[in-house]
């Protein structure tokens, strides 16, 4: 019996898959742990970023599964009041919800000096005899400010290619922290 596993980004309406160079039957090792499974929205929130007060300061993430920040996505819109703080590394899925809050909720998030976005061509896995292999690998359509850096930088790769915090704010799409919120300032 094989179990898919398929790590597609699917809350991003915007989202434009590109197959890129296929490397099926590679076993891969590092795989990310579901983190959240059946739980409901709300408690994966908390599961994988703890009591979140406001404003809510993501911890340095590698990413994870679509289903995860499926689900932070949902809880995400049911609670209107919370706002994110980006101030370390923010790969693969959490680059791409940070993404899409910043498309969707612009009021909701921002981004510190300690800040950077890491991407890379999404992996679509499958569980074959208990190992992970990979099936196809794919790009993903980001906004226009990315996909310009993500170029300039020799394009999207299998592991992440971080933007740092500098050049996040040139793009000039990137809401930054105010330093006057005292949780921001005590976190740096």
């Amino acid at each position: 019996m094989r179990t898919t596993a398929v790590a597609l980004f699917c809350f991003l309406a915007a989202t434009f898959l590109v197959p890129a160079s296929s490397q099926a039957g590679v076993e891969i090792t590092k795989v990310p742990d579901v983190q959240c499974g059946s739980l409901r929205p709300a408690a994966c929130l908390k599961k994988v970023f703890g009591n979140c007060d406001e404003p809510c300061v993501l911890p340095a993430s590698d990413g994870g599964w679509s289903s995860d920040w499926a689900l932070i996505e949902k809880a995400v819109k049911r609670k209107v009041r919370i706002r994110f703080v980006i101030d370390d590394r923010c790969d693969s899925f959490c680059a791409l919800f940070a993404e899409w809050m910043r498309h969707d909720m612009p009021d909701r998030i921002c981004i510190a000096p300690g800040a950077s976005l890491g991407y890379h061509r999404v992996a679509d896995v499958e569980l074959i005899h208990g190992q992970w292999v990979i099936q196809q690998r794919y790009s993903v359509q980001h906004n226009d400010a990315t996909e310009k850096w993500l170029k300039e930088h020799g394009g999207e790769t299998d592991e992440p290619k971080r933007i740092p915090y500098a050049d996040l704010v040139a793009m000039g799409i990137w809401p930054t922290c105010k330093p006057s919120d005292p949780k921001v300032v005590a976190h740096q």
